[in-house]
């Protein structure tokens, strides 16, 4: 959450006290370079890391390209966009994309033969996907009146705190999931004894 977090908090305040796009641009793509460089020589997994820098890259071609702004988040605005759509698409074809990820991991094949745990796993991906859905939908406004504050603001408030009250209501989800299905197998029968 640091990788993701961090350089737009610091695109928000270098902006906030120099309101140069250049300076706030260059200031998060070097923190999202030594956040890479910070793992690497810890020897921890650098991919995380390496997709935050590619996507504040990207971030900043776009908003010093264009000289706007607001540019900064359109690819985050591009990709919750995309991804909201693809978890909906997962559900309709009945391929939660949770329960294809967590499924497996959790209970093997078992998760898409029985129908409370397909059930869970389709709240879980909706819960995701309208997560994705509210943080695009929240910056819009910000981004169409070209407000690099109010969409920094909004980045951080629709960013780690509504991942973790997803995550929660996920957790709830597929806990009563895993009751329900657990409840509904039958117990063994004693063998009888001869």
């Amino acid at each position: 959450m640091f990788d993701a977090v961090a350089p737009n908090l610091l695109l928000l305040v270098v902006y906030l006290v120099m309101v140069d796009l250049v300076a706030a641009t260059m200031s998060a793509l070097a923190m999202a370079v030594l956040m890479v460089l910070a793992r690497a020589v810890a020897g921890q997994p650098v991919a995380p890391a390496v997709g935050g820098l590619l996507l504040v890259a990207m971030s900043a071609l776009m908003a010093l390209a264009g000289g706007d702004g607001g540019d900064v988040f359109l690819p985050d605005l591009i990709q919750t966009g995309v991804f909201s759509a693809i978890m909906l698409v997962s559900i309709v074809i009945r391929r939660p994309l949770i329960g294809m990820i967590l499924g497996p991991v959790v209970s093997g094949r078992n998760w898409r033969t029985d129908p409370a745990l397909l059930r869970g796993y389709d709240w879980a991906t909706a819960l995701m996907a309208a997560a994705a859905a509210i943080r695009t939908v929240s910056k819009l406004p910000f981004y169409f009146a070209d407000d690099v504050v109010g969409l920094s603001i909004a980045d951080l408030v629709a960013g780690v705190p509504l991942a973790v009250v997803t995550t929660y209501f996920q957790i709830r989800v597929l806990r009563r999931a895993y009751a329900v299905a657990e409840a509904m197998v039958p117990a063994p029968q004693p063998v009888p004894v001869r």
